[in-house]
Order: structure tokens, then sequence, then C-alpha cells
């Protein structure tokens, strides 16, 4: 027998209570067969739960275990567990407290792979929040889950990068080499960023941000097209996957940079407008050429500047002339 404090509340005549469980407890009622993932299998055709992800589970492990200043190893959203037989948990309203018998079987709605990853971390002083809903049915849970994981919105993270970025880029470069495994757009992100606020980049204030209005300046490119013209240079497919994200970011200033002195009109706010090099198809042209260039310029061992500078006499600057220059009149293709 186990006695939690907590915080009562009910929502629609349902009770609900706010707690917390320690990884102790949490590996004691695993052990004890009163925590249970009711997960679909041929075994349980009743199942509502996805089957676990053993691979995440790990993740959220070693993510406890981690030692990072920007990314502390928190998970401060609440695991969700219902108890179908309402009569096995007793709440004490004078003392403010729930009282779980021997036979109390909680059900997990929501957090499995965090309850798993606790259940099998070295950690041992930590707790997660936890909210213990009192006598759902398992269509009553199933419909809980569904709205949990189909109803939530996914945050878009460039707010959030960007003050990262601004108060602390190694960290923030950091964060997005462990976040950005499998997201490239996380990566191009940052890189947009670094080439739209950084003072020695060509592309300093030329990009519009999310919510910004352009109050009368030229702002050729949105964030978020630029963002996707990253794409070959960032994803798992591009042949410099595995190059630092600082040095990239390094790179792509200094590439655009001979771009720009090739091409200096296209990037002046009385002249650029009149050309596509700093809109999206110059920026998606130049972007996915640049791993090429970044690798042939390193295996030769060649200057960049000599590399690029031929591109003037091959591909003029009046071939970049909307609408009807010879790159121009091509547009994306």
């Amino acid at each position: 027998m186990e006695t939690l404090d907590v915080i009562h509340l009910e929502q629609a005549g349902i009770s609900m209570f706010i707690t917390s469980l320690t990884v102790r407890q949490i590996k004691d009622l695993f052990r004890t067969g009163q925590l249970i993932v009711d997960a679909y299998e041929p075994s349980n055709p009743s199942g509502y739960q996805r089957g676990m992800d053993e691979a995440r589970a790990a993740e959220i492990s070693d993510f406890l275990s981690s030692n990072i200043a920007v990314l502390p190893a928190l998970l401060p959203g609440a695991v969700i567990l219902n108890c179908r037989k309402p009569k096995t948990i007793r709440y004490d309203q004078t003392k403010g407290q729930l009282t779980i018998q021997d036979n109390t079987v909680f059900h997990v709605v929501d957090g499995q792979h965090r309850l798993s990853a606790l259940q099998k971390t070295r950690v041992s002083k930590y707790e997660i929040p936890v909210t213990i809903i009192q006598g759902l049915d398992i269509a009553q849970e199933a419909g809980q889950f569904l709205t949990i994981n189909t109803k939530q919105k996914r945050v878009r993270p460039d707010l959030q990068l960007r003050i990262l970025y601004s108060q602390d880029r190694k960290n923030t470069r950091r964060l997005i080499d462990i976040l950005g495994v499998d997201n490239w757009k996380l990566e191009a992100l940052t890189l947009c960023i670094a080439m739209n606020d950084k003072n020695e980049s060509p592309w300093r204030n030329l990009i519009l941000r999310p919510g910004e209005k352009k109050n009368g300046q030229w702002r050729p490119i949105t964030e978020a097209n630029f963002v996707d013209s990253l794409n070959f240079f960032c994803n798992r497919q591009s042949p410099i996957k595995a190059v630092p994200l600082e040095e990239k970011e390094t790179f792509l200033i200094r590439y655009w940079e001979e771009v720009r002195k090739l091409y200096t009109p296209g990037f002046t706010e009385a002249d650029g407008p009149d050309y596509s090099l700093a809109r999206g198809l110059g920026a998606g042209v130049f972007n996915t050429m640049a791993p090429s260039v970044y690798g042939i310029v390193g295996a030769f061992d060649q200057e960049l500047s000599a590399f690029i500078s031929p591109l003037k006499r091959r591909v003029p600057l009046e071939d970049w002339r909307r609408p009807r220059g010879k790159i121009a009149k091509k547009g994306s293709s």
C-alpha cells in the first residue's frame, strides 16, 4: 500500500489527482504489475496504445543522464494514468492524500515511453508529474489517447531557436545536433537565422522573418523559402551531412559573399528587385550547389573565389534579370 500527496480536481464529473512519482515508485509499480500499457497486438485486439518503441525509450533514458547546459534533463509534461476500478484507490480529503492498494492497477493513457525510460534508467533521484484519472473505462481511455495524440498542434521552432541563437550560439548548435538528427529543417533554420542576423553575411536583413512586416524595406525572400532552399545542404542525403554545423555556417557565409561579389547589383536594394538572385530561385540554385562546391574546393585545395569566379562569364548577370533573363525564364526548373 502506498500513500501519495495529491491535488484533487474534478472535470465533467470525473475525479482526477495531480501528484508525482519517483523512479523507485515507478519501478515498483512495474515490478508488481500495477502499471500496464494496453498496447494493441494480436493477442490483445482490444488494446489501443502503440507498441513500445524501444529505441525511443532508450533515447529518453540517455537524455536523463545527459549534462547539457541549454537542455537540462527535464520531463515536465504530466504522465496520464487511469484507474479503471475506482474503489481500489481512496482519497482522504482532510489530508489531501490518495491511498493506493496493493491490488490497484493503473493503465497508461499517455507517457508509456517516458515511464519505460524511467524504469530502465540508472538515475535514482528523479520524479515526474502524474495525473491519475479515476474510473474511465477502456473506450474512454482510448478516446483520451486519440485526443491527446491528434489534437495537439506542433509548435513551430523558429522563434524559440532565434532566442536561443541570440543568447548562446554554441549551445544552440549543440542542441540542433541533438534534436536535428532526423529533422534537417531545424539545422536549416539555424543556418538561416545566422545568415539573416550576422553582420558579415551577404543576406543580412534580406530574409523576411515570421510575423515581420517589410515596412518599405526590400526583403526578397521569406524565411520559410530560404529554409526550404537548404534542403539538400542539410538533409541526410547531403554529401556534407557529417560536417559540423559551425563549419557549415562559416562556409555558407563565405560562399554567398563570393556570389555577391560576382553579381553585386542583384543584392542591392536599388537594383536587386530586377533580378532573381536574392529570391527563391537564386537561393535554391546556389544553396543546392553549395555541398558540391564545398567538396570540390576542399578536395582540390582550391580557393573558393577562384572556383566560383568563372560563373560570371558563363552565366552573366543579365541571365538573372526578371522576367525574361535566361535563368529567370526557366524558374525553379
